[in-house]
């Protein structure tokens, strides 16, 4: 039997009627359970992990990073579509601020319709939250069926001589 999260050989732990284990490695030591049938039809795999990715090492640079990724997200979501949506969703973006009243990305959705990709309707409210054109004060599920009923941030927006130029 393999440990399960390192891949080194596990021996069983006494006592517990031969379904629970131990890796021999010192470092992991991990202990997990095997069911009678998983043992059965226990068959070796290759052991697939996600790619690794560099660590940030400091919040600066994982603030860059981030503003790098909503910038790309931005530029290719204006790319698509000659700009077109992502122009009328900083209009709207700013219409909403200007109300005072609160809003979501569902009210936005329903001025400007969805976004040509997915992230950047994400990146538009980030743009403006930086700005400062708006701020987060609670949050509620989502109106939208194919959100799941997920729960969301509700923005007001801040009085203008807040807003900072692009």
């Amino acid at each position: 039997m393999n440990c399960p999260r390192c891949g080194q050989a596990a021996t069983p732990i006494p006592g517990d009627l031969d379904s629970a284990f131990r890796c021999t490695m010192e470092r992991c030591r991990t202990r997990f359970v095997v069911t009678h049938q998983a043992r059965l039809f226990d068959v070796p795999s290759q052991r697939v992990g996600p790619t690794p990715v560099p660590p940030v090492r400091d919040v600066f640079e994982g603030r860059a990073l981030r503003d790098e990724g909503t910038d790309r997200v931005l530029g290719n979501a204006a790319a698509d579509d000659g700009g077109a949506w992502l122009s009328a969703a900083w209009t709207a973006m700013e219409v909403l601020a200007r109300t005072g009243r609160d809003f979501t990305a569902d009210d936005l959705r329903e001025m400007v319709g969805a976004p040509t990709r997915p992230n950047a309707m994400g990146s538009v409210f980030l743009k403006a939250k930086r700005r400062g054109m708006i701020a987060p004060v609670s949050r509620r599920q989502m109106k939208n069926p194919n959100s799941h009923a997920r729960s969301t941030d509700v923005y007001r927006g801040t009085p203008i001589s807040e807003w900072k130029v692009a």
